[in-house]
């Protein structure tokens, strides 16, 4: 029997020791690897380096019970990775930098983890590297700093960040010295290429479109978004893993995430966005009612599919006013949006297939019973 050499690797649980690993170097055609919830007794992933024709590598909740080493900076040797991914544990700033050899870099997320320090060492990446597609940074503000070194990622389409924290000076190019409370004359977008912006907190998405002389707009920085998503992080999920510092950060994003938004900033939102946008999802809003659905479609004419979570001021009424506002829906998502039932959309979605769009699906899952 000859058992066939494997591309696709996956560990779990495990105390990672040197002579543990030192067969996993022999995987010679790996390509994907996935390290999760497992001790790392230095120097155990060191060997990793020498896995020559790997694509991708995750590394999520690898806990170190010493002082941490500098293990991934042999992952620059790795000319074939394209997706590097670090989940609840935290890379540090010079094994960022060593990324920059990675020509063929298109995935890059560091999620549930903040360190200061990594802010220039991505700064320093992505100055080196053009090749990135997909930024996952959920903890990291999007700041004019950022935009600059993302103006350098012209196939960049993805962007997961915290907060929006731009001024004009993301826009204008002047120095850290301008005046931000000052407008100033627009040069094009400066990435116009993004289709997707995600963000963990929704307040200055407000706060630019009511005082456009503050604060760029969504449109004037990502004028081909399509897809947006606004999602609550949860505090109690990062206890184990960050740091006090960390979870006051944290905290205070919690405290303007959507938890927050009312059916007035849907409004507000919508007129802040290009109308490219067909893609909204927001999660966690229980302040969000029917009012808000019928700003978002009224706002966003190319509207195609819409997900709410936890909207539980949303009536079927509402959903049937917003069907009716947004021609082009196609499919929305209620989740955990009580009193909202699943028997109701469906009796709404077979009216509206029936009188003409039978394309469209109207989905209510966790939802309260009749």
């Amino acid at each position: 029997m000859t058992l066939s050499i494997p591309t696709a690797l996956m560990f779990e649980g495990w105390h990672l020791q040197l002579a543990d690993l030192r067969g996993l170097e022999k995987l010679s055609q790996l390509e994907e690897l996935h390290i999760k919830r497992s001790t790392n007794f230095p120097t155990g992933l060191h060997c990793l380096s020498s896995l020559s024709n790997l694509r991708s590598i995750t590394l999520e909740e690898i806990d170190y019970p010493g002082t941490i080493p500098q293990e991934f900076v042999g992952l620059s040797r790795l000319t074939k990775l394209e997706v590097v991914r670090f989940v609840t544990v935290g890379p540090l700033a010079d094994e960022i930098v060593a990324l920059a050899q990675l020509t063929r870099l298109k995935t890059l997320e560091i999620s549930q983890h903040y360190d200061e320090s990594l802010i220039p060492a991505l700064y320093a990446l992505m100055t080196s590297v053009s090749s990135l597609e997909t930024l996952t940074i959920p903890q990291f503000e999007l700041t004019d700093g950022l935009v600059r070194h993302l103006v350098l990622q012209p196939k960049l389409t993805t962007l997961v960040v915290g907060r929006w924290r731009l001024t004009y000076r993301a826009l204008s190019g002047g120095g850290d010295g301008a005046d931000a409370s000052v407008p100033v004359p627009l040069p094009p977008p400066p990435l116009p290429h993004v289709r997707s912006l995600s963000l963990r907190c929704h307040d200055n998405i407000v706060h630019a479109a009511e005082v456009p002389a503050a604060v760029p707009l969504i449109v004037d920085v990502l004028p081909g978004l399509e897809n947006l998503n606004l999602c609550m992080i949860f505090l109690a999920a990062f206890r184990p893993i960050y740091t006090d510092e960390a979870l006051e950060r944290t905290a205070a994003l919690l405290s303007q995430a959507c938890a927050n938004m009312t059916d007035g900033d849907c409004g507000v939102i919508a007129g802040a966005l290009p109308p490219s946008v067909c893609d909204v999802r927001l999660d966690d809003c229980p302040r969000l009612g029917d009012a808000g659905m019928l700003a978002l479609a009224c706002g966003l004419p190319g509207l195609r599919s819409l997900t709410l979570c936890l909207a539980t001021e949303v009536t079927a009424r509402g959903v049937i006013r917003l069907v009716y506002a947004a021609p082009r829906l196609t499919a929305l998502t209620l989740d955990m949006c009580a009193p909202v039932t699943a028997a109701q959309c469906a009796r709404i979605m077979q009216r509206f297939i029936a009188a003409g769009r039978p394309e469209l699906t109207i989905e209510c899952t966790h939802a309260a019973r009749e």
